[in-house]
């Protein structure tokens, strides 16, 4: 089944890509973090009714690991999304692509999945690239703020809580009625969410501000994100999630073209800093993300 899972964590990585360059237009020019989560609510409840319709769902352990696992993420979307506020798109996924450190060291404990050395080494590579892609430029100072580097680090750290209990439950139920709990969950922490002013008394204000061109381009996220969603825990219930989750670590160098393309033809749209220096340091960074990766795989 291997080529089964590989063909969807690359089909979700390229997903992630493009709706990371979405999550950034969007994150400071249009909507606060919670007003944008609201935005992907729809798609989240048809899919829920959906799965209760055909299939359902109850109150196991394995569907109680889902719905925690779906309310972590959310916490885990907003250490991400005020990191990805604050700093350049593709240095800020390479910063919350860091999660697989953290999956293979739960997968060892509590699933079993142990690797040869030389995978460790893979993931141990894939952790200094995103350091390397970290960098504005050749001069050590002008790295990221310290502030921002522990968020994105909190969000990798949850995301690979997150991606733990999800395989615990996948290990028990199938992809579909796991989503609907996982989703059911996301809507839970967002409901809890209402209980912070600013992001209660925005809400309004600003989806109604939106024009049709950015709603569509938000819902559009929305689909996008959520299909990756889909590809990744389909991929994760056949193959391993330490293998599976290090693959979503390739996201970095589909952002980064991306974002170097909306830079170049589109500058007042999204800016990137992109001078030969430190496009050096992000392509070395993401070479030795691509060698671990090698490495892993093999």
């Amino acid at each position: 089944m291997a080529e089964v899972w590989l063909f969807y964590i690359i089909s979700a990585v390229v997903l992630w890509a493009v709706t990371t360059i979405i999550d950034k237009i969007a994150l400071t020019k249009h909507v606060n973090a919670f007003s944008y989560l609201v935005t992907y609510t729809p798609l989240k409840i048809i899919i829920i009714v959906g799965v209760l319709l055909f299939s359902g769902i109850n109150s196991t352990l394995p569907h109680l690991l889902a719905f925690l696992a779906g309310v972590i993420a959310v916490f885990g979307y907003y250490a991400y999304a005020y990191a990805m506020k604050g700093e350049e798109a593709s240095r800020i996924a390479g910063l919350t692509s860091l999660y697989p450190a953290v999956v293979a060291v739960l997968a060892a404990i509590f699933i079993n999945e142990v690797f040869p050395l030389k995978s460790y080494l893979g993931i141990a590579m894939m952790i200094i690239g995103t350091i390397l892609i970290s960098q504005k430029s050749s001069k050590i100072h002008k790295m990221i703020p310290f502030a921002i580097v522990t968020i994105a680090l909190i969000s990798s750290l949850i995301y690979g809580i997150e991606q733990i209990m999800s395989k615990i439950s996948l290990g028990s139920i199938d992809t579909w009625p796991f989503l609907a709990s996982y989703f059911i969950g996301n809507l839970t922490a967002t409901l809890l969410s209402l209980s912070v002013p600013y992001f209660r008394n925005n809400l309004v204000k600003e989806l109604r501000s939106l024009n049709k061109r950015t709603f569509m381009m938000l819902e559009s996220a929305s689909v996008g994100w959520t299909t990756a969603i889909i590809f990744f825990f389909y991929a994760a219930s056949l193959g391993p999630i330490t293998l599976v989750s290090t693959i979503g670590i390739t996201t970095p160098l589909a952002v980064l073209l991306l974002a170097i393309a909306l830079s170049k033809f589109w500058p007042n749209v999204f800016k990137e800093e992109i001078d030969h220096r430190t496009l050096a340091f992000k392509f070395f960074g993401i070479a030795f993300v691509s060698i671990g990766t090698w490495l892993i795989l093999v």
